[in-house]
């Protein structure tokens, strides 16, 4: 068995490792299966539908047998497949709107990862051509949709969830693979102005993605809030 692996609590519903095998959020490098070496950290990684692009030295999870994919689990539909609290780091790129129950998925998102664990997404804005392209694609986003999980902001009230995050930044992006200089002006105007944009000029002007960064909240253990 992967010691890496066994390290981050991979189960499924019969309690076995249903599958081992031997983007552009994170420049990092290998630091051990599982792991990812950002300056003098070592922190364990997860990369949620990875695909064929898995950040360098993350765990890699997918539903597919792709090469470079470590563990292969229905996490849409059964969970993710990882014990409470495994990861200091956590990327979802371009997978979350692929999913038929986002409140769910975060959910998981926010069980494995670790109080204060960031986690990097992109998804497709509501108005752009790639939420189009791909008939897999469930649903867009907008620069709010991650404040029904934000203690705080007017949206969660609504109680979807009881899974917290803060919301550190949120970006557009034109083009992820390689956006012009009058793009990256544009986009920048966009970001500065994300209410108006929304409303009034994002079907003039698409972007192609939203990138956000949010940060897991869990309720401090007995010892911390002594501590405290």
């Amino acid at each position: 068995m992967d010691v890496g692996l066994s390290a981050f609590g991979l189960v499924t519903t019969d309690g076995k490792l249903e599958h081992l095998s031997n983007h552009r959020f994170c420049r990092t490098h290998a630091a051990g299966k599982g792991r990812t070496r950002i300056g003098r950290l070592n922190l364990a990684t997860l990369d949620i539908g990875c695909g064929t692009r898995k950040t360098p030295g993350a765990l890699g999870i997918d539903l597919r047998p792709l090469p470079g994919v470590d563990a292969i689990a229905d996490f849409d539909g059964a969970g993710l497949p990882f014990a409470e609290s495994s990861f200091d780091m956590i990327i979802a790129s371009d997978v979350i709107e692929h999913s038929k129950n986002v409140v769910r998925l975060m959910e998981e998102i926010h069980r494995v990862g670790r109080d204060g664990c960031p986690v990097h997404i992109r998804v497709p804005f509501f108005a752009g051509q790639p939420l189009h392209d791909d008939p897999t694609h469930e649903r867009g986003f907008t620069h709010k949709s991650f404040d029904y999980f934000c203690p705080g902001r007017s949206y969660y009230s609504y109680g979807y969830t009881k899974a917290a995050f803060s919301v550190e930044s949120v970006r557009y992006e034109a083009d992820h693979v390689r956006p012009n200089p009058l793009d990256r002006l544009l986009v920048s105007l966009c970001d500065r102005h994300k209410d108006v944009y929304e409303r009034r000029f994002a079907f003039i002007y698409p972007v192609s993605s939203i990138s956000f960064v949010l940060r897991v909240l869990k309720p401090a253990s007995p010892a911390q809030q002594d501590y405290q």
